[in-house]
């Protein structure tokens, strides 16, 4: 959909795609764990 909000602001330059490393889905160390950040301190 090129006129999908997603798609807009990738367009724009407002999406930033981030590695997020070594995270599971539904395991421990999800992306989603309030405890387990990236190696530069982001949750």
């Amino acid at each position: 959909m090129p006129g999908s909000f997603w798609n807009q602001a990738r367009t724009a330059g407002k999406i930033e795609q981030i590695a997020i490393g070594p995270y599971n889905h539904n395991l421990k160390q999800h992306y989603y764990d309030h405890v387990s950040r990236l190696p530069c301190g982001l949750t």
